[in-house]
């Protein structure tokens, strides 16, 4: 599993409920939280951010990250188990500047070459 921003909250509650690998990409920790102000209902939920899956976990935190609050994901990402791995970038933008970690952490958890497409090549959803 693997997801960006909210969707990294969702990678990791399934990779959480089915045992499987992740790879977090400055995940929105507490979406009930963060997501209170553009969706009301969210706030009344009760969305932990699980983190005693066994199997691996890479994260990727971007330390100047506009909408992760690096504070609380530093509080939250403590006592892991030991198949994960946190790691904080300063400066650029994860999405651009860390592609290549991004195909690195991708090709580990999948213990296999898969297709990678290059966003100067990416000509449109088709």
């Amino acid at each position: 599993m693997a997801g960006h921003s909210l969707g990294g909250w969702f990678a990791n509650h399934f990779a959480h409920k089915y045992n499987l690998r992740a790879l977090l990409i400055a995940p929105c920790v507490y979406p009930s939280e963060v997501l209170a102000d553009r969706i009301p209902d969210v706030a009344d939920m009760k969305l932990s951010f699980p983190t005693t899956n066994t199997e691996m976990v890479r994260v990727m935190v971007e330390v100047d990250d506009e909408s992760l609050d690096v504070a609380v994901a530093r509080r939250t990402l403590v006592n892991l188990p030991d198949s994960w791995d946190v790691d904080y970038f300063a400066g650029g933008h994860h999405r651009i500047a860390r592609s290549s970690d991004i195909w690195y952490h991708l090709t580990h958890l999948c213990e296999d070459p898969i297709f990678w497409m290059d966003e100067a090549t990416y000509h449109g959803e088709d």
